[in-house]
């Protein structure tokens, strides 16, 4: 099942707007599991010290490995991030790495490449050595040899591959992520571990393990995504279709979960969106 194909999260916009900032797809056998690989390259000191006043990172149910490069320190950064289902916001003056590459997956096909559970992954920092042995030397040797940003892809798909393991790769739990999808993250965990003849309890169970947060927040994230979806690319929508499509209580659980989520109501949301894409 391509649940790709069927629900593809955005990111806080605004880094689209970052000249700088590039994003490019896996291999075809890869975007089952990744939804891109990203970052960003600098190339002079003055354009890296920026005002991050119009930065804002989503939840966006996915898992990032991150390396940044500091050339003057002649130094690597890299961290791994679980799944966050709260809005961050950046605001104060940041110096840039030379250069930012990311890997990023989709929170509910990450396991088959790690090397242990799920279960004690926090939204970040993770230590990317005790989830994905042997991944940061072999990124950090790339960066410190100088090599392409499409060689560092394929050098990662590689690792990838190698490293995939059939028996983490659940369908259990890509069942219920796709009845989280076709239910627009509306459909309660009972319901979703009957349609999978699962009890709720192994359903949670396998949640932490492989994804590393409840199908309650999973499907949390996957609603609010589709709601600011709707907010960005169909501006006419109106509360009364929403409540209905979304299966909200009322426009007050519609608006008080918008906002748990993205860290201000949807009038400030999009406010904020097209100030940062005009900047």
């Amino acid at each position: 099942m391509n649940l790709q194909q069927l629900f593809y999260p955005i990111i806080g916009m605004s880094y689209k707007n970052d000249p700088n900032y590039f994003e490019f797809p896996p291999h075809e056998d890869l975007k089952p599991y990744i939804r891109c690989f990203w970052g960003s390259l600098y190339q002079d000191d003055e354009s890296k010290t920026r005002i991050m006043n119009d930065s804002i990172v989503i939840p966006d149910a996915c898992v990032d490995i991150i390396f940044n490069f500091r050339k003057k320190e002649n130094r690597v950064e890299c961290n791994f991030y679980g799944i966050d289902d709260e809005a961050m916001l950046q605001t104060e003056q940041y110096e840039a790495p030379d250069l930012t590459f990311g890997i990023r997956f989709y929170g509910w096909a990450v396991a088959p490449f790690m090397g242990e559970s799920l279960e004690e992954v926090i939204s970040g920092p993770n230590n990317v050595d005790r989830y994905f042995p042997g991944i940061r030397t072999m990124v950090e040797s790339g960066i410190y040899e100088g090599m392409s940003i499409g060689d560092l892809i394929r050098q990662v798909e590689m690792y990838l591959r190698t490293h995939y393991n059939e028996k983490l790769d659940k369908i259990h739990i890509k069942n219920a992520i796709a009845d989280m999808i076709l239910s627009y993250g509306s459909e309660n965990v009972e319901q979703i571990a009957v349609h999978n003849n699962v009890s709720k309890r192994t359903l949670e169970r396998g949640f932490k393990e492989y994804v590393g947060i409840s199908p309650k927040k999973m499907a949390g994230i996957i609603r609010y995504q589709y709601v600011w979806q709707d907010l960005l690319y169909f501006r006419q929508c109106k509360v009364d279709d929403m409540l209905d499509k979304y299966k909200y209580v009322d426009q007050a659980h519609l608006l008080n979960d918008f906002k748990n989520h993205h860290g201000m109501n949807w009038k400030d949301a999009l406010r904020f969106y097209q100030k940062s894409m005009k900047e």
